[in-house]
């Protein structure tokens, strides 16, 4: 009889804790989301109203926090308490008990310059240890992982850094970013998946203008976003150092700049890539687009597998002798003008056409977002008029 009550007991405990779950309010009932943190138990959900809040927060427990929209609800990171701990978010696994992820959804955060551990800055936006962590529509912008003292040696990440954890970002935008060493946007040492995301203008020094990962365990999934405008030496748009796996699934890699491997800078790694674009990238003279380092196909050994995908520019790089069992793939020599929507070397009313047929269209499918902002929309259309008949 004992062992049926505490079974019991534990069964309706469970029950109880599972249907408890509370919304703390910002700034209702805690002025500050630092307050609101401390209060929550796992598995609650703050919500954030509108504003710029000047905060620097570490959260070790499973919460939501969801704001009142991307550019209403602002988290600023730029004046903390501890100027070696300059993240927006810091946000560790070790403590918690939960299998769910922590979430951000509907915000902003800006102008966070990354906590300082051991002489590496990390994460200028986030930076994630050990953490499961889900973003949802968040935009992350003007972050940085900058030096902080004469001994830092390394950045990692300018908006995140997730360092042996699970991250998911989705429907999101990472922009104007900068890190001093690696991952102008991300810097990935766990597993990230990019969904319906936007990866733009960020810069990195050293490697991975978009994102840099390494570790031999982690992976790289991009699934329908766009890796625009990055920049760095090695890799401006990724740049992988013993990565398990990419796969780039429906995603656009366009206008990334650097010395060598613009669009893709990587060693051996299992990769797939499927119905993805590559355009306008541009790595120095005798350099390539994409690069790839000591990889050898076989039975045993990692692989480049290429289907359905388009390829424009010159000196797209050694991974064509790479390909397994390639699929039907185009490939032009030259991209045209910024403008040419429909590859045939001018821009003219078959571009015009589509980019009116695209109007207000987000996301990787919106070929006419010129701008890579995001969004079809006037300043796209001023970029195609102003090319107008260019070859």
């Amino acid at each position: 009889m004992h062992s049926y009550l505490t079974t019991l007991c534990a069964l309706l405990l469970t029950s109880t804790a599972s249907t408890t779950a509370e919304v703390l309010q910002v700034p209702e009932e805690y002025p500050t989301i630092e307050a609101a943190i401390e209060a929550a138990q796992a598995g609650d959900e703050i919500r954030i109203g509108p504003g710029v809040w000047y905060e620097n927060l570490f959260v070790s427990k499973q919460l939501t926090i969801t704001g009142s929209g991307q550019g209403v609800t602002i988290i600023d990171g730029s004046q903390p308490q501890l100027y070696s701990f300059g993240s927006c978010f810091v946000v560790t696994g070790f403590f918690s008990k939960s299998g769910d992820p922590f979430r951000l959804q509907s915000l902003s955060l800006r102008n966070g310059f990354g906590a300082e551990i051991y002489g590496v800055v990390r994460g200028g936006g986030i930076y994630c240890e050990y953490a499961a962590v889900e973003l949802n529509e968040v935009t992350i912008e003007d972050c940085s992982a900058e030096r902080q003292g004469k001994y830092d040696s390394m950045g990692w990440g300018g908006a995140i850094c997730n360092y042996g954890g699970d991250c998911v970002i989705n429907d999101s935008i990472l922009r104007n970013n900068t890190s001093f060493s690696y991952g102008g946007a991300i810097f990935n040492g766990g597993s990230i998946e990019l969904n319906d995301t936007l990866i733009t203008n960020n810069v990195a020094d050293l490697e991975g203008g978009g994102l840099y990962a390494f570790s031999l365990g982690s992976s790289v999934a991009c699934l329908r976003s766009s890796i625009c405008d990055n920049q760095s030496r090695y890799g401006g748009g990724f740049s992988l150092t013993e990565t398990a796996v990419l796969l780039l699934e429906s995603c656009r890699l366009t206008g990334n700049l650097a010395e060598d491997g613009a669009a893709l800078y990587m060693d051996a790694t299992d990769t797939v890539i499927t119905d993805s674009a590559f355009e306008h990238n541009v790595s120095g003279s005798n350099a390539a687009v994409i690069r790839i380092l000591d990889q050898s196909n076989g039975p045993d050994n990692p692989s480049l597998e290429v289907s359905n995908s388009f390829f424009c520019g010159a000196n797209q790089g050694d991974w064509r002798e790479f390909i397994l069992e390639p699929s039907p793939n185009e490939f032009l020599e030259t991209c045209g003008p910024t403008g040419d929507l429909n590859h045939d070397g001018a821009v003219s009313g078959a571009d015009l056409s589509t980019l009116l047929s695209q109007w207000a269209a987000t996301g990787w499918e919106a070929s006419a977002d010129l701008n890579c902002d995001g969004l079809v929309s006037g300043p796209d259309l001023s970029i195609l008029l102003a090319n107008w008949s260019a070859s």
